[in-house]
C-alpha cells in the first residue's frame, strides 16, 4: 500500500470516527432524559397495582383485563427503527422464533423487516395500544422486549401482560362506585404499556452507546496502526532514496 492509500484510509476511518463518537454522544444524551421517566414510571405502577389488588375483590366477571377476551395467543415484539445498536434487534427476533401465537404485533423498522410475510403481523399504532387490548379476543398477552435496570443491567424479557394475575388484598373500605375499578384497571394498563416502551428504548440507546464507543475503540486502534505503517514505510522510502543517492557519488579521490 502506497502512503498516498495509507493517508487516504487514514482520513476515511478519522472521519467514520467522528461520526460514531458524535452518535455515541447523541445515544447518551438520549439515555440521560430517559432513565428518570422509566424509574418514575415503575414505581407509580406498584403503587397502582397495590391500589388494583385492593379493589380486585370487588370486579365483576365483565372486569376489562382480569379474564381473558377470547382465544388469540398474542405476542408484542418491540424492536427498533435504526441499526448500528448491537445485537438489539437480533436477540429479539431470537427469542420470538421460540414462541407460540396466533397474532403478532411488531413495532421497529428492523425488526418488521425480518418478518416481512408472516401473515399472523397485524397493523397496529403504538400509541393506540389499549384500545387493541380492549376490543381483541385475547387469550394471552406476552411482549418481548428489553427491562432496563442500568447501564450494566439489560435484560431481555417474554412478560404476560394480560389478563393481569394479580393477589387480592386485605381491604376493609367500601366502595360505592365500581365502575372506578375499570377506569383504574384501564389507567394502568395504559401506563404498563408506556413503561414497557420507555424501558426498552433506553435500552436501544444504551446499546447504541455501547456499540458506537466499541466501534470509535477499534477506529482508534486501526488508526494507530495505520499510522505507525504509514511512518514505517515513509521511513523506508527516505532511507531508500538516501541510499540511492550516497551510492551514485564517487569515493573521495577516485579517478
Amino acid at each position: 500500500m502506497s502512503l498516498k492509500q495509507l493517508k487516504q484510509r487514514i482520513q476515511a476511518i478519522s472521519a467514520t470516527r467522528k461520526i460514531t463518537k458524535a452518535m455515541a454522544m447523541i445515544s447518551t444524551a438520549k439515555l440521560n432524559s430517559i432513565q428518570n421517566k422509566v424509574v418514575q414510571h415503575k414505581l407509580f405502577l406498584k403503587n397502582m397495582e397495590h391500589v388494583i389488588a385492593c379493589l380486585k375483590p370487588y370486579a365483576k366477571d365483565e372486569t376489562l383485563f382480569f379474564k381473558p377476551q377470547g382465544d388469540q395467543k398474542i405476542v408484542i415484539a418491540l424492536g427498533s427503527d435504526q441499526g448500528l445498536c448491537g445485537g438489539f434487534n437480533s436477540q429479539i427476533l431470537k427469542k420470538l422464533s421460540s414462541l407460540d401465537y396466533d397474532q403478532l404485533v411488531v413495532f421497529g423498522k428492523k425488526t418488521t423487516n425480518h418478518l416481512v410475510g408472516d401473515p399472523r403481523i397485524i397493523p397496529v399504532e403504538k400509541n393506540k395500544m389499549v384500545d387493541f387490548f380492549k376490543n381483541t379476543p385475547f387469550q394471552s398477552v406476552h411482549v418481548v422486549s428489553y427491562e432496563f435496570f442500568s447501564m450494566s443491567k439489560m435484560n431481555l424479557f417474554v412478560k404476560k401482560i394480560l389478563p393481569l394475575t394479580m393477589t387480592p388484598c386485605d381491604f376493609n373500605g367500601k366502595i360505592d362506585d365500581i365502575s372506578i375499578l375499570d377506569r383504574v384497571i384501564t389507567n394502568y394498563v395504559d401506563h404498563l404499556w408506556q413503561w414497557i416502551d420507555l424501558s426498552n428504548n433506553a435500552c436501544e440507546y444504551a446499546f447504541r452507546m455501547q456499540a458506537m464507543d466499541n466501534a470509535t475503540r477499534n477506529a482508534n486502534d486501526i488508526i494507530k496502526k495505520l499510522s505507525l505503517l504509514h511512518n514505517r514505510t515513509r521511513q523506508a522510502m527516505i532511507t531508500q532514496e538516501l541510499s540511492e543517492i550516497l551510492g551514485g557519488i564517487p569515493a573521495e579521490g577516485a579517478v
